[in-house]
This record gives structure tokens, sequence and C-alpha cells, in this order.
């Protein structure tokens, strides 16, 4: 069985130790996955490490791509995702690899934005 982005999935009967695997070595992973930040840090931690284990692989860009679909202007995940796209170019529909690298190219974030942050911070 393969998700739409050709990466293999484990099979259901795999599910359950995949899970702890992940739970082991990715801190955090059981708390969720809603929010940008999360996600990003969820997914990259689940490649770094890997140890070879495919399906750890297979869960960090499933969590990648469901990120970037989730925040696709998001530049840490959009970055990572473009990543691994090009380590694996085959895995993915041409105009989805496509469409990643033109919003990454075309997204950044502002040079002021630490002080941006700052003052909206310091407004509540």
């Amino acid at each position: 069985m393969a998700h739409p982005h050709g990466i293999p999935a484990p099979h259901p009967a795999q599910a359950a130790t995949l899970l702890a695997t992940l739970m082991d070595r990715v801190p955090l992973w059981e708390c969720g996955a809603m929010g940008a930040d999360n996600q990003f840090r969820l997914a990259r931690g689940a490649i770094e490490n890997a140890g070879g284990d495919p399906g750890m692989v297979a869960a960090g860009v499933g969590m990648a791509l469901w990120g970037w679909r989730d925040n696709p202007l998001d530049t840490r995940l959009a970055a990572l995702l473009r990543a691994i796209m090009e380590d694996a170019p085959q895995a993915f529909a041409p105009t989805l690899r496509e469409l990643v690298a033109r919003l990454h190219d075309r997204v950044r974030v502002p040079a002021d934005f630490g002080a941006l942050d700052a003052a909206l911070n310091a407004h509540g």
C-alpha cells in the first residue's frame, strides 16, 4: 500500500509498533500534531531519527506533506518538503514538486520579522 505521495505506507499490522517507535524516537509525538510549529518538528524529528526504518521515514514524509498542505505559506514546512522532494523526486507528482518549489521560492520571512514579532508581543 502506498500513500498518494508514493512513499510506501507501513502495513496496518505494523501500526502499533510504528507508533511506539515514533513516540520513543520523536519526543512529544503522542501530544498531537496541530499547528505548523509542531507539524514541522514532528516531521523533521521522524525523518532525522528514522535510523533506516522505512515506516519512520514514511511517517515523517507524510507529516511534512500534511503540514505543508495545512500551512502552504509556512517557510519551514515548504523548505523541508522541498528537500524531501529533491531527495526522492520520483515519489511525488511533477505538478506537486513544481508547486512546492514555486511557492518556496516566492514566500520569504520578512527581514524585520523579529522586530514585528517583538512589537506584537509587547501589545499582547
